[in-house]
């Protein structure tokens, strides 16, 4: 074997799952039925170019998907003994996929590539560590030619982002070696259908200092998008070679970012007459609200939004204003369309504290009670290295630990702020979960849903997983009473 492709291995040292985001922050988890897998599109994509340019003979594997420890990974891949081995890692998993790379590099001779944030943050470390090449930023056209060129032949082995090959111009994603349809079930856990992960565009033109995809990935403002008869075409070919699938998720930085391409691409949906269920992530200031009746017709059922903060403080610290009358009057005439808003908040950001949390908090309690948004994501401001809020913490002295396994994003805060400590980040983040559980619970009996999430939830999940998450939303609810209790 000539090349391998590998993501993330699945399972740590210490028994935690991995969900690897290919580009935003990753997690590990204990509980099974927490676990899920992102598509890795970007190795994905590189697979398939590799595939289509070169005649190595290529494959790409997923230890997150497959759930493989150290030990089960590096077996699996000495079984192919390949020439090269590329893998992406983010700074959470970094420390064992060194370790398991560097096993393969003794046992097989085995040369070593890493791309991803943590590498493109510090690649001469990489280096020194005994990783061989470095690939920095959106990796593909620089490994293409790194391999087309024979530039393993050379001295050099830190390579920058090389786009000679337009993202317009790429192949469909990998779908052979690992299939998407895999990805699906149990899939994203607030998707509401079988979907398989889509991406119509690259880039993003937002300022948000924390952001890893904008920061390290792209590394600078802008937008792109693929023909979009290509993307129509590719999700009709999924349909047909897997007849289960009922949607498509365009997990993207801003799927709304280019105007002309949104509503053409409704348009060219309707035209077909598609029936898929679609769900979006994008920027709330990309979005029109024009639109949302095209984009209910085409078949669009939930947008998704990073809201991060409604405190007006917060917003100007980290440069992403979202004006609130806007932002109501956006939720209101989505519900009137029929079209859910699932809004991703983060607590402990810069000039945070406890009681401009709480009003963040107050807002949600609000729209969840008035249906205006339909699920709430929730993670702790977590900066990770590479992103300019990383550099500007760790020359205050910010910041609580640089143990990079702690850089977790969904279980505590790995940030000290001066009059905001770590603890009481850790805290008002309880605070979250503890009320939106409660919030989301009562709405659901309340509009007659409860029944419809139960169902929905059968289909992707094992009746074990299921159990275990009742029993989750059980403890989760006596939380929220013994802690209204508590503040009595």
């Amino acid at each position: 074997m000539d090349l391998i492709i590998a993501n993330s291995l699945g399972r740590t040292q210490s028994g935690r799952l991995t969900i690897h985001s290919p580009s935003r922050w990753s997690e590990t988890v204990m509980e099974p039925d927490r676990h899920f897998s992102y598509y890795p599109f970007f190795l994905a994509s590189l697979s398939a170019l590799m595939k289509r340019e070169t005649k190595l003979t290529v494959k790409m594997m997923d230890g997150c998907l497959e759930k493989l420890s150290s030990d089960q990974y590096l077996a699996k891949i000495l079984s192919v003994r390949p020439a090269f081995l590329f893998m992406e890692t983010d700074s959470t998993l970094y420390r064992e996929n060194l370790q398991l790379a560097l096993a393969i590099k003794r046992k097989a001779g085995t040369r070593l590539l890493f791309g991803g944030p943590h590498v493109t943050h510090d690649p001469e470390r990489a280096l020194s560590d005994g990783i061989d090449y470095v690939f920095t930023g959106e990796y593909e056209g620089a490994v293409l030619s790194f391999f087309k060129s024979k530039k393993y032949l050379g001295t050099e082995r830190i390579f920058y982002s090389d786009y000679s090959i337009p993202f317009s111009r790429y192949p469909w994603p990998e779908d052979e070696d690992v299939s998407r349809m895999d990805y699906a079930v149990p899939g994203e856990p607030s998707s509401q259908y079988r979907e398989i992960q889509m991406y119509a565009s690259r880039g993003c033109v937002g300022q948000c200092p924390f952001c890893v995809a904008k920061n390290i990935y792209y590394r600078k403002s802008g937008h792109r998008c693929r023909a979009l008869h290509d993307v129509a075409d590719e999700m009709a070919h999924l349909k047909k070679k897997y007849p289960q699938v009922e949607g498509f998720f365009f997990d993207e930085e801003d799927h709304f970012g280019n105007a002309d391409f949104i509503e053409s691409f409704c348009s060219e949906l309707i035209r077909r007459r598609s029936g898929f269920k679609i769900e979006a992530l994008g920027r709330f200031n990309s979005i029109r609200t024009q639109w949302l009746p095209l984009l209910k017709k085409a078949g669009y059922y939930q947008i998704r939004i990073g809201i991060e903060s409604l405190h007006p403080e917060i917003q100007r610290a980290i440069g992403k204003i979202i004006d609130a009358e806007k932002l109501e009057s956006f939720l209101l005439l989505c519900r009137k369309t029929g079209i859910n808003v699932y809004g991703t908040f983060q607590v402990g950001l810069p000039s945070s504290t406890r009681e401009k949390d709480l009003f963040t908090l107050s807002c949600i309690k609000k729209y969840l009670v008035l249906g205006w948004l339909s699920h709430v994501q929730v993670s702790i401001f977590t900066p990770l290295p590479g992103t300019p809020v990383f550099l500007q913490l760790k020359q205050k002295g910010y910041l609580a630990t640089e143990l990079f396994e702690d850089y977790n994003g969904g279980e505590k805060s790995v940030v000290n702020w001066p009059d905001y400590p770590s603890h009481d980040i850790n805290r008002t983040y309880l605070d979250f979960l503890n009320i939106r559980d409660h919030v989301q619970l009562w709405m659901r009996f309340r509009t007659g849903e409860a029944w419809t999430w139960f169902y929905r939830k059968c289909r992707t999940q094992s009746l074990y997983n299921l159990g275990k998450k009742i029993k989750r939303r059980i403890y989760s609810e006596a939380r929220y009473f013994l802690g209204r209790k508590k503040n009595q």
